[in-house]
């Protein structure tokens, strides 16, 4: 699949956002249009390659995930989040010995 546009990672802002909390990383992600629910991965989680039919979002609270998009490996810690348009191949893994908090998010269509 050819990709129109990268995919990056948002780090969070203390300056802009304030101090991270779960609140507040929920709300910046319905803000975007997201429906949002809280996730833990075990230390081990693997997702291989796949795609999904709706815009994703993974936003971490706690704990690294690595998430590779395009052959990119990218590093999402506390308070970063990525946006991952349908359609767009992806993998992701937790890093390291610490379970992972996250919220996961899928773009909601109105009809």
């Amino acid at each position: 699949m050819r990709y129109r546009r990268a995919v990056k990672v948002q780090r969070w802002s203390r300056e802009r956002y304030g101090p991270l909390n779960e609140a507040k990383l929920r709300r910046r992600l319905e803000e975007l249009g997201y429906s949002v629910i809280r996730q833990t991965y075990p230390v081990g989680t693997s997702f291989p390659p796949h795609t999904h039919q709706q815009d994703k979002a993974e936003a971490v609270i706690a704990g690294r995930l690595r998430v590779t998009v395009a052959g990119e490996r990218m590093e999402l810690g506390p308070g970063d989040l990525i946006e991952i348009p349908r359609g767009w191949e992806h993998a992701v893994d937790v890093v390291g010995n610490r379970a992972v908090i996250a919220l996961d998010g899928v773009k909601i269509v109105l009809a």
